[in-house]
């Protein structure tokens, strides 16, 4: 019900990003798909949360969460992309000209 809302007061230019673990995941994507429809996918991000494995975790330890991003309208959403800041500049040695993209140090 609240996604159906979200959808109704999302504008035609947004989007909808929701975390979900391993576990849940499938299922959310599934209602997503049915209320937004299959094409307004945009991707599924995976998100480290932690670093290192839990000695406590009774199999596997778990240690990322997915993010599902949904656009109401794929054909209008666009990313909004970050400023580079001088720290950042500092960290790359090609120029943005490089065929092969930005390097690291």
């Amino acid at each position: 019900m609240r996604e159906r809302l979200l959808r109704k007061l999302l504008s035609e230019r947004g989007s909808l990003w929701i975390t979900r673990d391993g576990n849940e995941v499938h299922r959310a994507r599934r209602v997503l798909d049915e209320i937004f429809g299959e094409d307004a996918f945009i991707a599924n991000v995976v998100w480290q949360k932690n670093y290192s494995p839990k000695n406590s975790a009774q199999f596997f330890s778990e240690h990322h969460d997915d993010v599902i991003v949904i656009a109401k309208d794929k054909s209008l959403w666009r990313p909004k992309l970050l400023d580079r800041t001088e720290l950042m500049e500092a960290r790359y040695t090609n120029v943005d000209s490089d065929s092969r993209g930005l390097g690291s140090r």
